[in-house]
């Protein structure tokens, strides 16, 4: 009995344990962000801005493939968390045309200068039409924690971030995302031949208990 007991403890621990992992980016239902992006380099006069937001759908399977659904410009896209709270980007799907190819986007526990392969899954609304859906392409590159603890300033608040970048040309275009442990994306910034050409910045969210 003591040996039964001791294993449904260890059992229940675990779970516990499990349980109280809190994502990098909390996926749920309902959840959502919302940011005001600027385009235009600091070398450039002309600056535009603009309103989005990114609202968790409802949790679906598609051939095989479970996650949040994401509503992308033509088409939908499917995220989640694996069990250590990284953030798993699965893929994209419209109605006669998918493309999975699940890896992790972010890390909850990456260390500065870890790195890992990533792949984008972008999509091409160029080519949708009622008789040609969403077109998918994936590039496979090199994801980097640049930074695993900063601090970044919104008009929102203060958020400690890690800072994730990857680059799909050597170089030329590097993307850098800050995340916040258990919020979410902060800000993301896009530099072209080492010039800031538009970033985006966390301005409200709404997280789901």
């Amino acid at each position: 009995m003591l040996g039964i007991g001791m294993i449904l403890f260890t059992a229940c621990n675990e779970k516990e344990k499990a349980e109280e992992i809190v994502p990098i980016i909390p996926y749920k239902t309902g959840n959502r962000w919302t940011y005001e992006s600027s385009t235009g380099g600091m070398q450039q006069k002309a600056v535009s801005t603009d309103r989005s937001t990114m609202e968790v759908g409802e949790y679906v399977e598609v051939d095989g493939n479970k996650g949040y659904r994401i509503v992308g410009s033509c088409s939908s896209f499917l995220v989640r968390n694996d069990e250590n709270g990284n953030v798993l980007e699965i893929g994209g799907y419209a109605e006669n045309n998918k493309l999975f190819a699940p890896s992790i986007r972010y890390k909850k526990n990456a260390v500065k200068g870890e790195k890992w392969i990533f792949n984008i899954i972008t999509e091409d609304c160029t080519y949708y039409s009622a008789h040609m859906p969403a077109l998918f392409e994936r590039n496979s590159v090199v994801m980097t924690c640049s930074h695993a603890d900063t601090l970044i300033r919104t008009s929102k608040g203060q958020f400690r971030c890690k800072a994730f970048s990857y680059t799909p040309d050597n170089g030329i275009n590097v993307y850098t995302d800050y995340v916040s442990d258990g919020i979410g994306r902060i800000k993301g910034e896009h530099y072209e031949d080492g010039q800031m050409i538009s970033q985006n910045e966390l301005i409200d969210y709404t997280l789901i208990k």
